[in-house]
């Protein structure tokens, strides 16, 4: 079953569903409505847990993407922060070296083990978006992204009107 939520949302069902624990590790982009993935492919992101646990829970944030005419061998061009939890779903992330001055709101609204739905609040540098994140590239068929994509629009609002503007993230490795 596939829930998506509204942002801002605290739907007990969707928060009791999801453990931050489950979506630390390497996540890959297959759709966004985030233009600064135009043109790029191979866009995975990585969570990794900063030890000791923090209260509230923090952890690494590594994006990393090639430009779509990067051969697959090139070396990823990357940004690094650090997630700070501000509910069951929703985080802060804060940019690392020269990007600490850059912070972004952002929340899962949707989870289902193997794919996730990001939600990103819009800031000084870049719009509102949605990203659909998989684990593993090629494991889910494009009619199940497609379905995934339907429920986001369903949700209407301003995610439904984000949904529309999805595009394929291209991936090479």
């Amino acid at each position: 079953m596939v829930i998506i939520n509204k942002p801002g949302s605290d739907d007990p069902q969707f928060d009791q569903q999801l453990l931050v624990e489950e979506i630390m590790g390497k996540w890959h982009v297959v759709r966004s409505s985030l233009p600064m993935w135009k043109g790029k492919k191979d866009v995975t992101l990585t969570y990794t847990p900063i030890k000791p646990t923090t209260d509230p829970l923090s952890f690494k944030d590594l994006v990393e993407y090639r430009g779509e005419g990067k051969p697959a061998t090139s070396t990823p061009s990357s940004v690094k922060g650090v997630d700070h939890q501000q509910g069951a779903a929703r985080f802060e992330w804060r940019g690392s070296g020269w990007l600490k001055i850059a912070t972004s709101k952002w929340e899962l609204i949707g989870y289902g083990g193997q794919w996730a739905v990001s939600f990103f609040a819009k800031t000084l540098f870049t719009p509102a978006g949605i990203d659909i994140l998989v684990r593993t590239p090629g494991e889910l068929a494009d009619d199940v992204l497609d379905g995934i994509a339907r429920d986001i629009v369903a949700v209407g609002g301003d995610v439904g009107a984000l949904a529309h503007g999805l595009f394929a993230v291209p991936i090479s490795v």
